[in-house]
């Protein structure tokens, strides 16, 4: 299986139906970020400052919901399969992070660990 590279978008965009792009150009969104903050308070550094806050507190938030999703679907895929280095190399990660991930998607699973509960520990 060969991995062709996924081209980034545009922010806007609507990409699987999510009604979002889930491959944005870092310095895209740089510049729109940039213009929000800019455009919303002039003057307003601390208002500025707090949005940039809250874009960032949810991006770390959408990284652990991604992360969340990729174990869980690796997990599914190695009882699937069962093999786990195969899963990994599917996933493009090494064996042993591999291995990690799936451990740690077991040990969710069988303690009954949603997305919220992952989100609560950070």
């Amino acid at each position: 299986m060969v991995n062709t590279p996924v081209p980034l978008v545009d922010i806007l965009v609507d990409v699987n139906g999510l009604q979002t792009s889930l491959l944005v150009d870092p310095i895209a969104f740089a510049a729109r970020l940039t213009e929000r903050i800019d455009g919303n308070g002039v003057g307003e550094g601390a208002t500025d400052l707090l949005y940039a806050t809250e874009v960032a507190a949810n991006l770390e938030d959408l990284k652990i919901a991604v992360a969340f999703v990729r174990r869980q679907s690796m997990l599914d895929e190695r009882i699937r399969v069962g093999n786990t280095a195969e899963v990994g190399r599917r996933a493009g990660v090494l064996r042993s992070r591999a291995h990690a991930m799936v451990n740690r998607a077991t040990h969710e699973r069988i303690h009954g660990m949603t997305l919220p509960d992952v989100l609560d520990e950070r």
